[in-house]
C-alpha cells in the first residue's frame, strides 16, 4: 500500500470528528475528489453527445428516455459544480449530506402534491438530486479507501 493509499484511508476515520487540520484536508481533499467526479461526468456526457449524434440524426426527435438519461447527466454536473464552489470553505462530506438532507425534504414536500404537476416534476428533481448525492457520497467513501 502506497503512502497517498494510507493517506486517503486514513482521512475515512477523520470525517466524523476532525481536528482544524484535519479538517483543511478533508476540504482540500474533498476538492480533489469533486475535480475527479466533474472529469468523470463531463467524459460520460461527451460520450453521450457522441451516441446521440450517431443514433440520432440531426433534427429528429429523441425518444423521452434518451432526453432524460441526458437531464440526469446535466444534473449531476451542475451539482458537482455547485459542490466544487460551495466545498472551498467546508469539507465535501458535510456540504452534500446537508445538500441531500434538503433535497429529502423537497421530495417529500412536492410529493404530497401529486396532482400538480409542476410539483411531480419538481419531485422529480429533487428525488434525482438526492440519488446522484447519495452515490457520490457512496463515490467518495470508495475514493478514499483506493
Amino acid at each position: 500500500m502506497s503512502d497517498g493509499t494510507k493517506n486517503r484511508s486514513a482521512l475515512v476515520d477523520l470525517v466524523s470528528n476532525p481536528t482544524p487540520e484535519e479538517r483543511q484536508l478533508l476540504i482540500a481533499v474533498g476538492q480533489d475528489f469533486l475535480r475527479d467526479r466533474l472529469a468523470a461526468v463531463e467524459t460520460k456526457i461527451e460520450q453521450r453527445d457522441e451516441h446521440l449524434k450517431r443514433f440520432y440524426p440531426r433534427g429528429q426527435a429523441l425518444p423521452e428516455t434518451e432526453e432524460e438519461l441526458t437531464r440526469v447527466y446535466r444534473q449531476e454536473k451542475a451539482l458537482i459544480e455547485e459542490l466544487l464552489r460551495v466545498s472551498k470553505d467546508r469539507p465535501f462530506v458535510e456540504v452534500a449530506r446537508e445538500r441531500r438532507a434538503r433535497a429529502e425534504r423537497r421530495v417529500r414536500q412536492f410529493s404530497s402534491q401529486k396532482s400538480n404537476a409542476e410539483a411531480r416534476a419538481k419531485a422529480w428533481q429533487a428525488h434525482t438530486e438526492q440519488e446522484i448525492l447519495t452515490e457520490l457520497l457512496r463515490q467518495w467513501l470508495a475514493w478514499l479507501k483506493t
